[in-house]
């Protein structure tokens, strides 16, 4: 049994001049993500694998919630920013094959809920919010074998 862990970046501000791929995030967003990674620490599900966009917002959420939890550092993934769909964002989980038990994956929307809603082949994620976090089990023994219909919702968090 796998564990993922699909983690829309935390609040971010839109500054005049600022690309979109360089937007920071809010300190007080970031704060809440840390305080939702140690929650999720309290059960049991730390990520063993982080894997992030490599857009300024989604690195500095994953680095946040490592630290908070000591994951190991985020790896950035260029295709999770752009295109950021969910076959991108499924392939990058994919080539993961047995490394983690329990992957953390931070990213944008639209890719992050289709995802979801994709691996369980129906639509139990709404609007994901900036810092929401979803949690999904999947019955497979490498990441290579997850596929639509895979996995199962167990839990979403705000981290508000």
């Amino acid at each position: 049994m796998r564990t993922l862990l699909l983690l829309r970046h935390a609040k971010s501000p839109h500054p005049s001049g600022v690309a979109d791929h360089d937007r920071p995030i809010l300190p007080e967003a970031g704060r809440r993500v840390a305080r939702l990674a140690r929650e999720l620490a309290g059960v049991g599900v730390v990520p063993d694998l982080v894997l992030c966009s490599d857009a300024v917002r989604a690195l500095a959420t994953a680095r946040l919630y490592a630290a908070a939890v000591k994951a190991p550092e985020p790896l950035a993934r260029p295709r999770l920013y752009a295109p950021g769909g969910p076959e991108e964002i499924i392939e990058e989980i994919q080539g993961c094959g047995t490394a983690g038990e329990v992957v953390l994956v931070v990213g944008h929307n639209p890719g992050l809920e289709e995802t979801g809603n994709l691996l369980t082949l129906r639509p139990v994620l709404g609007p994901m919010e900036a810092g929401a976090l979803a949690l999904f089990m999947a019955p497979i023994d490498s990441w290579a074998d997850l596929r639509p219909g895979r996995a199962g919702l167990r839990g979403s968090w705000s981290s508000r």
